[in-house]
């Protein structure tokens, strides 16, 4: 068989939003033909294992390494990333933005823009659709693979912000309150919402919804601390200007896919 080798390396990244704990996964090229051979390191301590460790060993290691407990991680924002492969995602997102904003004028040009930036201050990679919490991943074997490839793992605190962005004067991050709603979020960021019915929200697990913001049709729906509120921004669909025309698709896509900040 062949060898290879899975690394996961831990460090701290402190923010204005409190610490963050990464993980990094790493499985290397094959050696040689011989039994499988699979490490697993933790700030500099390395524990081999006979075959790839289930999700659950990996989330409990880093967790162990750290002298990190449960009660600290905020589980709804914890995301695994695959980074075997560089992702086509970032570039076709930017590139989408970029190019709404070559076609626009004053004063969308401008926001198109900002967004770029914005969304240039982010990382991205593919998320995996898992769920990382131990008691989750204990009592449900189906919810608990075994990875192997190159992954990279984020065990961040809860956050006490949004961040609100898309068609509106003053994008950022703003304070997150219970039960505030979209609509709420968007006041605050003096969004103008005219022949706006609906908003998106990129929960921090990566889900994306449809929030209601109308006069008619408004209802509350939970937004979490961590989330996105995205009010999409007007669109030209171009022949000679690629992924033009899903270019709010592509911002919600990336925006799922993004690293706690």
């Amino acid at each position: 068989m062949k060898t290879i080798q899975l690394t996961i390396s831990l460090s701290y990244r402190r923010l204005a939003t409190g610490a963050l704990l990464i993980a990094t996964l790493i499985s290397a090229a094959p050696l040689h033909a011989a039994m499988l051979k699979h490490q697993v390191t933790v700030d500099g301590h390395t524990q081999d294992y006979a075959q790839p460790p289930r999700l659950s060993q990996a989330v409990s290691e880093a967790l162990t390494a750290t002298n990190a407990t449960i009660d600290r991680v905020y589980w709804l924002g914890a995301g695994l990333y695959d980074i075997t492969l560089p992702s086509r995602l970032a570039p076709r997102a930017l590139a989408a933005t970029e190019n709404q904003a070559a076609i626009h004028a004053n004063p969308i040009k401008r926001r198109w823009q900002r967004l770029t930036h914005q969304l240039q201050q982010f990382t991205v990679a593919r998320r995996a659709k898992v769920r990382l919490d131990p008691d989750l991943l204990r009592v449900d074997k189906s919810k608990n693979p075994r990875i192997d490839g190159q992954w990279q793992l984020v065990l961040p605190t809860r956050p006490t912000h949004v961040w609100v962005l898309g068609d509106i004067d003053a994008p950022g991050r703003y304070a997150w309150s219970t039960r505030q709603s979209a609509s709420d979020y968007l006041d605050e960021a003096t969004a103008s919402t005219r022949g706006h019915s609906y908003a998106w929200v990129v929960q921090p697990d990566g889900a994306i919804e449809k929030h209601a913001i109308a006069y008619w049709n408004r209802s509350h729906q939970n937004i979490a601390p961590g989330a996105v509120v995205y009010l999409p921004l007007p669109a030209k669909a171009l022949a000679s200007y690629p992924d033009t025309g899903n270019a709010n698709q592509l911002v919600l896509d990336y925006l799922s896919n993004r690293l706690p900040e």
